[in-house]
């Protein structure tokens, strides 16, 4: 699939360059980019919803613990 997009000359120029650098053509340079900030979202995406499922069971662990730690000072256990 092949799209059109206005990017700056200086976004350009530097992709150019960095493209260069590493003996790629702009396309492929470009599209690793794409590829590189997919991948970022959706690890973005994963840490939020881990970090929301923490905070859901966090009330419920630290419950949990301060149990066990009363079981664990019992004398009589």
């Amino acid at each position: 699939m092949n799209i059109t997009v206005n990017i700056p000359d200086n976004i350009i120029l530097d992709a150019d360059r960095n493209a260069s650098i590493l003996h790629i053509k702009r396309s492929e340079y470009i599209r690793k980019a794409l590829e590189y900030m997919n991948k970022q979202i959706l690890k973005n995406e994963r840490y939020a919803k881990l970090q929301r499922l923490s905070n859901l069971v966090r009330a419920d662990s630290r419950a949990v613990n301060a149990e066990f730690e009363e079981i664990e000072h019992d004398p009589e256990v």
